[in-house]
């Protein structure tokens, strides 16, 4: 039965346990994502309050009067890097849906259509690495567990001499695994 639990134990430890659930947004919170073509642009919340470089997707507190409406308005300002600038008012259902995507075109006749394209293709650039180094941190933290599961499965087998542990897992759903060892 000891070894059972130490199995059990060894696999919730491999990553073998799921993610905990997005938190519910509550009745105020909206997520708001931005893109624009080309992407890097400041998006500012009326005119004033700056919010994020697009790509950007955040969680956004709104006043209950605006949350509890059909249909809401917002004024948002889009600068890019060339200093082109975009003022618009954005239409969006509170009451249909939680999660907004707003994408945002830059002004054709705008001069500096360079300068925001290498911007652009910079912060791609930049996000990329980054994904990159994310994905081979992942990596390693795999290897580091898998090694540490195998270093207990071996120390469980020694103690086990000859006698053999078999164990099935059946997954139930994204949030509920069942092991069973034998």
């Amino acid at each position: 039965m000891r070894a059972a639990v130490a199995v059990v134990l060894a696999l919730a430890l491999a990553g073998c346990a799921t993610a905990p659930p997005v938190p519910r947004l509550g009745p105020n919170e909206f997520v708001f994502e931005f893109q624009s073509q080309p992407s890097g642009e400041m998006v500012y919340w009326g005119d004033a309050k700056a919010i994020g470089v697009a790509p950007y997707a955040s969680t956004f507190q709104v006043d209950p009067r605006q949350a509890a409406q059909d249909v809401a308005r917002q004024k948002f300002l889009v600068v890019w890097a060339s200093g082109a600038k975009l003022e618009t008012t954005e239409t969006w259902k509170p009451k249909e849906n939680k999660r907004w995507k707003f994408t945002f075109s830059r002004p054709v006749n705008a001069a500096g259509l360079d300068v925001d394209l290498k911007y652009a293709t910079a912060q791609e650039t930049a996000r990329a690495q980054q994904q990159a180094a994310r994905a081979q941190q992942e990596s390693l933290e795999q290897q580091r567990r898998d090694a540490a599961l195998g270093q207990m499965l071996d120390g469980l087998n020694r103690g086990l001499g000859n006698n053999s542990v078999n164990c099935t897992s059946i997954a139930y759903s994204a949030d509920w695994v069942r092991t069973t060892c034998r």
